[in-house]
């Protein structure tokens, strides 16, 4: 997400419509913001036709088969992934009342989104690794710290409106906020690293 330094509601020479928020954006940020949009908009769209597709296999998991810890986890997954995209597209394509409540909200929804996708893997690992209980425990150890790093989302990013309007625009990102990103993407990293090499030398031994 762009971050905004402009803090001035001075509408720029030469604009006559001062309804727009990208009259108060510099053209790179204006374009950073843009591409923003259009990328959050493309996430939903992805996430409701994956949903569409999938919903044979999710009604028989639900109705004809035994609902399990997995199972549940699943759909939990799906949910808050939905929840975390549609705040950020509200964020970035519609009026709101108060940008840095709904940046919180966002946030929340990251932490339960991240981390109930990730506990999906950990479930992957422990099929495949349920004869080496060490490694399900490191990546245990490894959920946690996707959890940990995903509780500063809320707390280390600011959201305010775009000049006098009451588009959303962020405004300032903790330097400490990569951590989140770059553990979680350790953490699939090493999952998916894991599970091939697992599969790899079993069809070698076979």
């Amino acid at each position: 997400m762009p971050n905004s330094t402009n803090g001035s509601h001075a509408l720029p020479p030469g604009v006559i419509n001062p309804e727009t928020p990208f009259a108060y954006l510099t053209p790179t940020l204006a374009e950073q913001f843009e591409s923003t949009r259009h990328i959050n908009v493309a996430a939903l769209s992805a996430w409701i036709w994956d949903t569409i597709v999938s919903t044979p296999q999710d009604y028989a998991l639900l109705f004809k088969h035994k609902i399990n810890l997995p199972t549940a986890v699943y759909f939990l997954s799906k949910i808050f992934s939905l929840a975390y995209i549609t705040t950020s597209t509200i964020f970035v394509v519609s009026p709101v009342g108060s940008c840095q409540a709904l940046q919180v909200a966002l946030g929340i929804c990251y932490i339960f989104a991240v981390s109930s996708s990730s506990l999906l893997f950990i479930f992957r690992v422990r099929a495949v690794f349920h004869f080496q209980p060490m490694v399900v425990y490191l990546f245990y150890f490894l959920w946690v710290a996707v959890l940990g790093s995903a509780m500063i989302i809320p707390f280390s990013i600011a959201g305010t409106h775009i000049g006098p309007t009451r588009m959303c625009i962020n405004t300032e990102v903790k330097p400490y906020t990569s951590a989140a990103v770059i553990i979680n993407g350790v953490n699939d990293t090493l999952v998916f690293l894991a599970i091939s090499w697992c599969l790899l030398t079993m069809n070698l031994v076979d």
